[in-house]
């Protein structure tokens, strides 16, 4: 551990519901808490050449995200809001997402999607994504970009995954 360096081990929880209806079930609605235990975690550096030491606190605080989807035997189209501004867990801004993504699947082998999240805190913060997914004979592989559409040196990826079911 150098002195910039402190570990934590706790425990904690989350929870969530999730409800069909509709004639064919094509419609969920869902809830989930995060960190149903808030905590707060303080953190102190080693004294520097001059006896300074820096202190932190990070705090990790209870969230709720609320969703709605559709289902069809081709496609699902999604979206999910943060029911609340989160507070940053240490360095960074407070963030309150609202997301909407769509999939279309072709004969449960060839994935397409898109996708956007907003940072309903902050107007500068969106992300667009796009991906493609193959899933034949239980394995999937799944490839997506995604990238402020503003600004993409601000925020700009690439996921790659690759999956087994059996």
């Amino acid at each position: 551990v150098t002195d910039t360096e402190q570990n934590f081990s706790d425990i904690n929880f989350d929870a969530g519901v999730a409800f069909q209806f509709g004639a064919k079930r094509q419609w969920q609605v869902g809830l989930v808490a995060k960190n149903l235990i808030s905590k707060k975690y303080k953190a102190e550096s080693n004294p520097n050449s001059k006896g300074e030491t820096s202190k932190t606190t990070v705090n990790l605080d209870t969230q709720f995200r609320g969703g709605v989807s559709h289902t069809t035997d081709w496609t699902v189209i999604a979206f999910d809001l943060d029911l609340m501004e989160n507070e940053p867990v240490a360095f960074e801004e407070p963030t309150q997402y609202a997301s909407i993504g769509a999939e279309l699947d072709l004969m449960n082998t060839f994935q397409l999607r898109v996708g956007y999240r907003a940072n309903l805190s902050d107007a500068d913060s969106g992300v667009a994504s796009v991906g493609g997914g193959f899933s034949p004979f239980g394995m999937n592989l799944d490839i997506a970009v995604l990238a402020n559409p503003s600004n993409p040196q601000k925020e700009s990826g690439v996921a790659l995954e690759l999956g087994f079911y059996f």
